[in-house]
């Protein structure tokens, strides 16, 4: 398990931030990110689809406190 690993967010070559996660780990062979949120901000769902489209090797869920 990895805390708080971050990720360029890239888009069309030009880096347009970081996204910086709660968790990484792997299970059952696939690697899997999450993040602890009160609620689904507009940053945070955009963030979302970028990781999504640019990493899609990861599986990233989002745990609502």
């Amino acid at each position: 398990m990895r805390l708080q690993p971050k990720f360029a967010l890239i888009v069309n070559e030009q880096k347009i931030g970081n996204y910086i996660a709660d968790f990484e780990y792997v299970h059952d062979k696939k690697l899997w990110v999450e993040d602890t949120k009160g609620k689904e901000t507009q940053v945070f769902k955009l963030k979302k689809k970028i990781i999504e489209a640019t990493f899609p090797e990861l599986n990233l869920v989002m745990v609502r406190r």
